[in-house]
């Protein structure tokens, strides 16, 4: 069992979406600050996330652990995402002209 499958709750605490995400409390709250995020409170001010929330800072974590990204770079990065349309062919679409650039550049060459 993985350390995501226990997240099957439909709210959970600042500590066990630390727990999921392998880094301390106090990263998730800065990362809040950071990346202009509001969690669901309690009406004592307890944090609640969702697995939405979760699936967010997964992405946050992956661009600065992973991919090296800066604050702002993931910033940029994740806002650029927002904006991607849903439809798959479109994502797609940056690789599929650069795909059609290398083959006319193929054609061209064979023609010449």
């Amino acid at each position: 069992m993985t350390k995501y499958t226990r997240m099957e709750k439909q709210r959970f605490r600042i500590g066990e979406l630390a727990r999921a995400l392998s880094v301390e409390d106090y990263v998730i709250r800065f990362w809040e600050k950071e990346f202009d995020f509001r969690s669901t409170r309690s009406q004592g001010g307890q944090r609640f996330y969702t697995k939405e929330d979760l699936s967010k800072f997964k992405t946050i974590k992956d661009l600065l652990y992973n991919k090296g990204f800066t604050i702002a770079g993931a910033r940029h990065q994740l806002s650029r995402k927002d904006r991607t349309p849903r439809n798959p062919q479109v994502q797609n679409l940056p690789d599929s002209v650069e795909l059609l650039k290398k083959q006319l550049l193929v054609l061209k060459k064979l023609l010449n």
